[in-house]
């Protein structure tokens, strides 16, 4: 049988980590395609601190194609196809990045963006990175449709890089719909881009509806921009971004990959950069169609991300809308535990609201200590206190969580959290 791929090791970090320590993965063919992709995976593993990791995946003959009489056993031609591809790619990155990196590839047998997507998962890779092939029937088969098909499988950000491309990215230009995944795509491409340089965030707004009333358009048109311009700053202001990259914002109006790739030819970008956003089975098979129409009409390379964890998309929810709401139980231990990291030694009130008892204030003027949900008796405990007065301590536990929100400000700092309980809530306010 084919030799099975080694699971990553080195640096592992848990499964939906936001910053898996892992390595960078470029997938090839080792048919004479794959400087472009090689050479930006190694200057991004180079750049990032990561190991790099190369594979090239051979699809087997299936077992109806094989005769049963004379010949080589599956085993025997399996063996040999997977030499020969492993000769090919090893060639390829000998020519590209040298021995030493030529040694590291490994030939895997498997449908390639299945493996692509399995190997990456495994081995909490950082990011996948594929040639992405021209616009001719050929490249649109094994190049851009494969890389499609891996990006409907895989949890990770995808780079496909462009023919001929060369260099860390001059000019990033990236569709914001404000989504988490848009947003961890402007933060991953951030990384990936040259010194100095451009990023152009850029937010197709929907046609208005031609049936209204003049008037009632052009407010709604007015408040819309009104809006972007507020989730423009607080993206702006929530992005840890190099000190040299320059940073401009669009809106159109229009098709969001018309607009995007229009902008895109406009300043020259070199990498275009999405969120795709896909949940299920019938999302993956139709991968959003603003990523999907990207991929396939890119003059450039293209950067993707998937949706990060649910943990991870309420953070970026609640700095961008300033509120965030959950009732998925599975989340609420890390929502908990974040809140408290954030805000540990802020002087809060709890508020109990309860339709029988009415308003019960229960504290105002502690610190707080402590917040978390034990999953395992379904409450939630708040812990205020006094750290110089350790006797004066306040535990609030609270039973029949339904749901919990977060409210944010402006400056991106935290200003309560509710947690609604039964008939009730109890409210965590922050004075200070």
């Amino acid at each position: 049988m084919s030799q099975a791929a080694r699971p990553y090791t080195a640096g592992r970090a848990p499964i939906g980590a936001e910053e898996p320590s892992g390595p960078v993965l470029v997938a090839i063919k080792g048919a004479g395609d794959g400087e472009a992709p090689l050479r930006a995976a190694q200057r991004i593993a180079e750049q990032q601190g990561r190991e790099l990791e190369i594979v090239t995946v051979l699809e087997l003959l299936p077992l109806y194609a094989l005769d049963a009489g004379s010949g080589p056993t599956l085993t025997a031609l399996e063996e040999e196809e997977r030499a020969a591809a492993l000769a090919a790619a090893r060639t390829e990155v000998r020519a590209t990045l040298g021995e030493d990196a030529a040694a590291r590839v490994r030939a895997v047998a498997g449908q390639p963006a299945r493996t692509i997507a399995r190997l990456a998962h495994e081995w909490h890779a950082w990011l996948i990175v594929l040639g992405l092939g021209a616009h001719e029937a050929r490249d649109r088969i094994f190049g851009r449709e494969t890389a499609l098909q891996t990006l409907r499988l895989a949890d990770r950000p995808i780079l496909m890089v462009a023919p001929g491309a060369s260099g860390a990215p001059e000019h990033v230009v990236a569709a914001v719909d404000f989504s988490a995944a848009s947003v961890r795509a402007v933060e991953i491409a951030s990384h990936l881009a040259a010194p100095g340089a451009t990023l152009t965030l850029v937010h197709v707004q929907p046609t208005p509806d031609a049936g209204r009333w003049r008037p009632a358009r052009s407010a709604w048109i007015a408040n819309y921009r009104r809006r972007t311009d507020e989730l423009f700053h607080r993206l702006q202001a929530s992005l840890t971004l190099p000190p040299t990259m320059h940073v401009e914002t669009v809106t159109r109006i229009g098709r969001p990959a018309d607009e995007v790739l229009a902008v895109a030819a406009e300043r020259g970008a070199d990498l275009v950069v999405s969120g795709s956003r896909s949940h299920g089975l019938v999302a993956r098979l139709f991968v959003g169609s603003v990523a999907t129409a990207l991929l396939r009409r890119a003059p450039c390379s293209l950067l993707i991300s998937p949706e990060p964890a649910a943990a991870a998309a309420h953070e970026i929810e609640r700095t961008l809308t300033g509120v965030t709401e959950s009732t998925a139980r599975t989340e609420w231990p890390a929502i908990f535990h974040a809140f408290a990291r954030r805000n540990a030694g802020r002087r809060a009130t709890i508020e109990v609201d309860d339709p029988v008892t009415g308003t019960q204030l229960q504290e105002t003027g502690l610190a707080l200590l402590d917040a978390s949900y034990d999953p395992g008796d379904g409450r939630a405990e708040i812990v205020l206190g006094d750290p110089a007065a350790a006797p004066r301590l306040l535990m609030r536990a609270i039973g029949g969580v339904g749901a919990v929100t977060l409210f944010t400000g402006e400056d991106g700092r935290d200003r309560a959290l509710r947690i609604a309980h039964g008939p009730g809530q109890t409210m965590v306010t922050l004075i200070d």
